[in-house]
């Protein structure tokens, strides 16, 4: 019974996720974690805050990037760094 009630707040966490979409789906996961260790008593050693906040972080500065177009001019750097490397010409 317990095992599948955790099973559904994985699987909410996750449904919930990919509905915020973006910096949601890092906060949806860090709630999960958070449910399954403070609501369950589940016993991970130590609740892993240092990783639920390097998620958000990140996730916020990848929508910061995408905000100011900055993921654009990164993936259009690769491309010539790619383009060069393999010796192939962009079109």
């Amino acid at each position: 019974m317990l095992f599948g009630l955790e099973l559904l707040v994985v699987l909410g966490a996750i449904f919930l996720g990919v509905r915020l979409g973006g910096m949601g789906v890092g906060y949806a996961g860090g709630l999960g974690v958070v449910v399954l260790s403070l609501g369950f008593g589940l016993k991970p050693g130590v609740i892993p805050w240092d990783v639920i906040l390097i998620i958000m972080s990140v996730i916020g500065a990848i929508a910061a990037m995408q905000l100011a177009g900055g993921l654009d001019y990164l993936v259009s750097l690769a491309e010539k760094v790619c383009a060069k490397i393999l010796n192939i010409s962009i079109t």
